[in-house]
């Protein structure tokens, strides 16, 4: 049998259980406001030496074998349960300053439409890895934040060294995803750069250096501007970046609003690149008079696809071809599956070259040198950069086509 008795602030306490009712649950039904609970009728609100509090939501159980009495600061109904043995609330209210941990592999199902409401200054420290799946919630994974976007036109001169973002912090954030938009040459004279680079200084709280991380992005002429996505670990709290330009002519250009960082919760362990290279963004364009072509096709292909050239049209011409997308700063064996090219061929690292260099084994940013390769398969233990490359190769036989293929071993 359920009764419910209404608890006031009484100069004599409300009596809920009298001797001999047996076993019986109270449960506190109010929201807000608690009831104090003793043996005696004279009891007063927070009286701690002879009551107990029931907080609102709550409740407790009691053997029925002497009389009750409650008392609160507002009108307050209590359910009397008889024979009750537990209650679970659908709200609750914790008071105090509680510590709550959870051990173990506890599995937490929450189901319906929950509303959490949080105030004050809660402090939520979570150790291990979270994941946090749910679809077009609050919390996303990967979730990023902008720490900076440029206000005015980038143009840094040849041989510069220009700061891009002063000291910004990045302390919440695993790594910081940097988007290159639209950024362009504007000479193909001899001597200019094929690729902005750009150097990310890394500090502590106190202003000491942690690291340093380099990272390039190809530029196209004015009409073909080039795009590159970087995402790269986090290795301080906060980080300034300068874009660097090696070329003795030309300006690169970024346009206002084209160069973003965000802060992301990912964690990654090394730097992830994308260089979105366009058909012909660099048609004519030489570097020692290989010309780089207009015909390439393929990419990434799948998670560990570095690059994939097919060209249908090679006419003998020593033609050069970007790489259409890699993921940089990769480290072990590669697979080089090529038609026999017959001639001298190289990967290169166009961060380190400029218009109009010639190309040897060891200068002007040459990674590998294939030699005369006369096989379908050629394995390799080269690193690539976080900066474009491109393949420079001839298949010495004319209409014969050229294809080429780069796999690494690692997973990208």
């Amino acid at each position: 049998m359920t009764r419910t008795i209404e608890v006031k602030p009484n100069a004599t306490a409300t009596q809920l259980v009298w001797s001999g009712d047996g076993p019986v649950l109270l449960v506190n039904t109010d929201t807000t406001n608690s009831v104090w609970a003793g043996d005696s009728n004279s009891l007063s609100v927070g009286d701690i030496n002879r009551s107990v509090q029931i907080p609102a939501g709550t409740s407790i159980g009691v053997d029925g074998e002497s009389d009750l009495f409650a008392i609160s600061s507002t009108p307050v109904e209590i359910d009397v349960i008889s024979g009750g043995i537990s209650y679970a609330p659908s709200a609750f209210e914790i008071v105090g300053t509680p510590t709550v941990t959870i051990s173990g592999t506890p599995t937490v199902a929450i189901s319906g439409t929950p509303s959490v409401s949080i105030s004050g200054t809660p402090v939520i420290s979570v150790t291990g890895n979270v994941d946090v799946i749910g679809n077009g919630g609050f919390i996303l994974p990967g979730q990023v934040v902008n720490l900076f976007t440029n206000v005015t036109l980038i143009s840094a001169g040849p041989s510069s060294t220009d700061a891009l973002v002063t000291n910004t912090s990045c302390a919440p954030y695993g790594s910081l995803d940097i988007g290159i938009n639209n950024l362009t040459q504007s000479s193909v004279a001899n001597g200019a750069a094929f690729a902005a680079n750009f150097l990310v200084t890394w500090f502590d709280g106190s202003g000491t250096i942690t690291g340093i991380t380099n990272f390039g992005a190809m530029a196209g002429p004015a009409a073909n501007p080039m795009s590159t996505t970087i995402s790269l670990p986090c290795l301080g709290t906060s980080f300034t970046i300068q874009i660097v330009n090696i070329g003795t002519v030309g300006n690169l250009q970024i346009p206002t609003g084209k160069f973003t960082v965000n802060g992301s919760f990912r964690q990654r362990t090394k730097i992830y690149y994308w260089n979105n290279v366009g058909n012909n963004n660099l048609a004519g364009s030489t570097i020692g008079g290989y010309v780089f072509g207009i015909n390439q096709a393929g990419s990434i292909g799948s998670s560990n696809w570095v690059c994939q050239v097919n060209d249908p049209s090679e006419t003998g011409t020593t033609l050069a071809y970007p790489f259409m997308g890699h993921c940089g700063d990769v480290k072990g064996w590669f697979r080089v599956a090529t038609n026999p090219l017959n001639k001298e061929a190289y990967i290169l690292d166009l961060g380190l070259a400029k218009y109009g260099d010639g190309v040897t084994t060891g200068n002007n940013g040459t990674i590998y040198e294939l030699g005369t390769a006369t096989v379908t398969t050629l394995n390799l233990n080269i690193s690539l950069p976080a900066s474009p490359c491109c393949l420079i190769a001839q298949s010495g036989v004319a209409a014969a086509a050229v294809t080429f293929s780069l796999v690494g071993s690692n997973d990208f």
